[in-house]
This record gives structure tokens, sequence and C-alpha cells, in this order.
């Protein structure tokens, strides 16, 4: 089964309570009432469909230093789990946390290599009912629709395939940049690399000679 594949156009979130989809969570027994259950974020996405080692980012590291990734059932205790780690109330010690100043929704594309107006291949999908005629599904939909969107489907953070696209660069063992600078034609900026295959695939389509490196270099200088 080929990816699906839908294209960031619109992206919100909100709180919702668990549902099979997610891992189990602590809860009382005697509790029965819904609205007390644990909640988790769900992230939205509207647009179109077709048929823990890190390198520190603040001033220049060489070498690999040990992170750790905390995840939170909600996103709004970011900013004070973040105050407490930096004043030094876990472990007695101030700790240094990064990208603690990204909303929700960034943080959420920038761990899993998305950006705006680009395609999220997802390699499994729970789509809801009911479906369009022409999808070919093997077993039929359980959950209904929650919007009045022609198709709808689930897909959990670990289906996401965009992530496997992102190529680690072998050079925080030295100065590799001062001794062997990077291509003038290597994309260094992964936000426009969706810009770039969107007009490779249109010159190709228009028969059109692909982006050559001397032109981008005679617009560089």
């Amino acid at each position: 089964m080929e990816p699906f594949r839908v294209r960031l156009n619109c992206i919100d979130h909100y709180q919702a309570t668990a549902s099979k989809l997610d891992p189990p969570l602590p809860f009382r027994d005697d509790d029965s009432d819904e609205d007390a259950r644990p909640k988790v974020p769900v992230i939205r996405v509207f647009g179109a469909t077709e048929r823990a080692n890190e390198i520190p980012f603040y001033g220049y590291h060489v070498g690999y230093r040990t992170f750790f990734k905390v995840y939170l059932l909600n996103p709004v205790y970011v900013t004070r789990l973040a105050d407490l780690l930096h004043e030094g109330a876990v472990l007695k010690r101030p700790l240094q946390p990064y990208e603690s100043h990204l909303q929700y929704i960034p943080q959420w594309m920038c761990d899993y290599n998305l950006h705006g107006s680009v395609y999220m291949d997802c390699g499994n999908v729970m789509f809801r009912r009911p479906v369009p005629e022409y999808l070919e599904l093997n077993k039929d939909p359980t959950l209904a629709k929650q919007s009045h969107c022609p198709l709808e489907a689930d897909v959990c953070v670990q289906d996401n395939l965009n992530r496997r696209n992102i190529k680690e660069r072998a050079l925080h063992h030295d100065f590799t940049e001062f001794l062997r600078p990077a291509a003038f034609n290597e994309r260094l900026v992964p936000s426009l690399a969706g810009l770039w295959q969107d007009e490779t695939r249109r010159r190709q389509n228009a028969w059109e000679s692909p982006i050559l490196a001397a032109h981008y270099s005679a617009a560089t200088n």
C-alpha cells in the first residue's frame, strides 16, 4: 500500500480523551466520568490529498551531547516546566531547556520534518466512515467522521514517514565546515525543500531543462 499523503495547509490542535490509538494512561478504576479521564493532545491537519544524541543548536559546538526529550500530556505546561528546569528544581541543578520557546504546532513540525504546504507521508492510517468510493480498503472503518471533509483519517505520530528523509551531515566531530565548505548547490534550508521539489516537477511536466547549478550560481553572484 502506498503511503497516504496530505498537504499541510491548515493545522491546529486540541485536548481530547485518549482513544484506542493512544498508549494506556493511568486513571482510577472507580472513575467513570469521561471528563475525569486523562486528556492527550490531538493535532488536526487540513489539506489536499493526492490520489537521542543531538548537537546543541545555540552557539558552535563540536561533538555530541546527551539530550532528554520530554513529552507532556498537555503542552500548555511547557513554559512552566522549562522554568523549573532552568531554576534547578529538578536534580537540584540548573538544566538548560532547548526549543521550549516554540509553540506546540511548530515544535511538532520540527520534530517530524514537516513544513508548511508540503505533503505529510503516512505509512499507516485509519480512515473514518463514510469513505469515497474510489478508496479500496481491506476492511470497513469503524469510527465516524468528526468533520465535513470528503476524506478523514487518524494517524499516529510513529507512522509519519517524513522524518525518515532527514540525513545526518557528518560534520559534528570536527571543524569540517571550515576545512571543506559545503557545495554551492547543496540545499541547507529544509523548509525550502518542498519549493525546490515542486519547481523540479513543474519543469519535468513542462519538458523544460532542470534547474542548473550554473543558473543558481549566477543568481547568487
